[in-house]
This record gives structure tokens, C-alpha cells and sequence, in this order.
């Protein structure tokens, strides 16, 4: 599957789904990366995976140095935690690494550190561009070598409201 996977690691539920889905898709032969984005770099280990603490205005550009320096081939995180008013405030840890991958990424379902439960469904997003039918492409070897279903998302942004005196749709 993978023989290097770069997870955010926070110590937080998100980050121990993160790191039991990156176990899980590196198998017993890859390596594991616990990325903490925080104030300072350095180097360490926690049991068999590395823990590498780097310095970055976001996870996502975090993760992607790592990613970058480590030669990562997989980043995981966790799903987001927030709720919207929080993720509008703090942001979305898990958008800003989708933003910024270097390499394909793995989003871990709520709970999956617990669960015990094997990957029976690979989803991938796509929106029609070349980059999306690479990921399509990849998620199916994915599902292939898992076992598991595919279902692909049509990803699709919704325009803005235009907002203000005398634009169309009369909002205020």
C-alpha cells in the first residue's frame, strides 16, 4: 500500500483516528510519521512511529513540509471536530491539508481509533478536473487492494449570494 504516511497528530480523538488509519494503510511494513504543527521543530519517537513537531501557520502547510522533507506518500488526518462557527473562527484542519497535499490524503472517520472496524468503503472526491481522475484512479487500486467499495463524490462549490443595496436577489 503505502510505505511512508505523514499524520497530524494532536493527541486528540482526531489524531489517534488519524494514526490508526495510517497504521492501517502502511501495513506492517511501512513507516508512520506523527507531524505535530506547534511553535517549534524537532525530532522524536513514541513507541514505533517517529514524531516530528514543525513549525507552520497551518496544519496543511505543516503536513506539507513534513510531507516535503520526509517523503511522504500518504498524509492522514482526522475529520474535522468543529462545529461551523468554530471551523469559521479556528479553521478546517483537515480542508487546509486537502489544500495543500503533496500526495493523496486520508481523511479518518470519527472514531475509527476505537472502532476495530476494517476499511470496507474508499470515497474519493471528484470535480472533473485532472487531478480529480488521478485521485479516482488511485482511490480504485486503493479499494482493489483493500477489499472495500469505491464511491466517488461530486465535489461541486456553490456560488456566492451577491449581498448588498440594488444587487440581484434584493438581500440586505
Amino acid at each position: 500500500m503505502y510505505a511512508k504516511a505523514i499524520v497530524g497528530f494532536d493527541g486528540r480523538s482526531g489524531g489517534d483516528d488519524a494514526q490508526a488509519l495510517a497504521c492501517a494503510l502502511v501495513g506492517g511494513h511501512g513507516q508512520v510519521v506523527l507531524a505535530q504543527v506547534g511553535d517549534g521543530d524537532s525530532d522524536a519517537s513514541s513507541g514505533s512511529a517517529r514524531v516530528v513537531k514543525i513549525a507552520a501557520r497551518s496544519v496543511g502547510e505543516g503536513l506539507r513540509r513534513v510531507a516535503e522533507r520526509q517523503g511522504g506518500e500518504l498524509m492522514v488526518v482526522g475529520s474535522c471536530q468543529r462545529n461551523a462557527l468554530e471551523r469559521v473562527v479556528a479553521g478546517d484542519d483537515a480542508r487546509s491539508v486537502l489544500h495543500r497535499a503533496v500526495c493523496p490524503v486520508a481523511i479518518a472517520p470519527t472514531g475509527y481509533g476505537t472502532s476495530g472496524r476494517a476499511i470496507t468503503t474508499v470515497g474519493v472526491a471528484y470535480n472533473g478536473s485532472s487531478k480529480s481522475m488521478v485521485a479516482v484512479a488511485h482511490a480504485g487500486l486503493l479499494a482493489a487492494q483493500l477489499g472495500a467499495g469505491l464511491i466517488a463524490l461530486s465535489v461541486v462549490v456553490p456560488p456566492m449570494p451577491t449581498v448588498g443595496w440594488g444587487m440581484s436577489g434584493g438581500y440586505l
